[in-house]
């Protein structure tokens, strides 16, 4: 199982907000600060900004269920309630990226 660090987490959702900046056509998105292009978003675009956060969160309790197996040392033998968490985490964090990348396409 692949499991992410926080940094690399973060890296992510650092990239993520700079596409959605860039997708909305927001500008000087290359300058910004991450905290002033998420206030942006918002202003611009609140059905976005709502997706966004909502992917933000699902990826994140995706990510911190990981970090759990991976320091329980579930990570090669789960137990089928933990299988059954982590596709529920997987689901929802795909169907937030998804609604995402649909309100962007509006």
């Amino acid at each position: 199982m692949l499991c992410l660090s926080e940094n690399d987490l973060k890296n992510f959702i650092s990239g993520v907000i700079r596409n959605v900046a860039k997708e909305l056509k927001l500008q000087k998105w290359e300058q910004q600060s991450y905290y002033a292009l998420v206030k942006q978003i918002k202003a611009e675009n609140q059905a976005v900004s709502e997706k966004l956060e909502e992917f933000f969160n699902t990826y994140k309790q995706w990510h911190d269920f990981q970090v759990k197996l991976s320091q329980e040392n579930n990570t090669g033998t789960l137990s089928a309630a933990d299988n059954n968490k982590l596709q529920n985490h997987i689901s929802a964090r795909d169907a937030a990226s998804e609604a995402l990348l649909k309100e962007l396409r509006k």
